[in-house]
């Protein structure tokens, strides 16, 4: 069963993933674009996002408004929980001096709340397409040794 957000944007009841932070089940949040769809997943419970792939770079770069889920300040916190997709291991990265948290295997990552809406204004305000494609590159090609 799927229902629709106030923007439109189709979201799923029935979700694969569970929340890494708080365990509840996650829903599908797809984003209808003229020229592709964007499905990230969100937890209702604690209001965070999880972003496979280059997904929170479309997001993001696209300015797709998801501010119903994301209000609130985000809360900092070190990644202490396992990839929600892939049960790999996740660091703490630094995105638009926003710390958001990346699996270093599938590249996958995870916003809590608040995150999102931060970075979107921080790059809408840098107002450069470089500089988030070599933010988010840099996030994902490079791995920290462990300590």
């Amino acid at each position: 069963m799927s229902i629709a957000d106030q923007e439109g944007n189709e979201m799923e009841e029935d979700s694969i993933l569970d929340c890494p932070t708080c365990g509840s089940s996650m829903l599908k949040i797809m984003i209808n674009r003229p020229d592709t769809t964007i499905t990230i997943d969100h937890c209702r419970t604690c209001e965070g996002y999880w972003f496979d792939g280059l997904e929170l770079e479309k997001v993001v770069k696209e300015d797709i408004v998801v501010e119903e889920f994301d209000l609130g300040s985000s809360d900092v916190h070190e990644a202490n929980f396992h990839c929600p997709r892939c049960s790999g291991v996740m660091e703490t990265k630094v995105l638009f001096d926003v710390r958001v948290d990346r699996c270093i295997d599938c590249n996958g990552m995870w916003l809590d709340k608040g995150e999102l809406m931060d970075i979107q204004e921080r790059y809408r305000a840098s107002l450069n397409d470089n500089t988030l494609l070599q933010l988010i590159n840099d996030i994902l090609l490079k791995t920290e040794a462990p300590a």
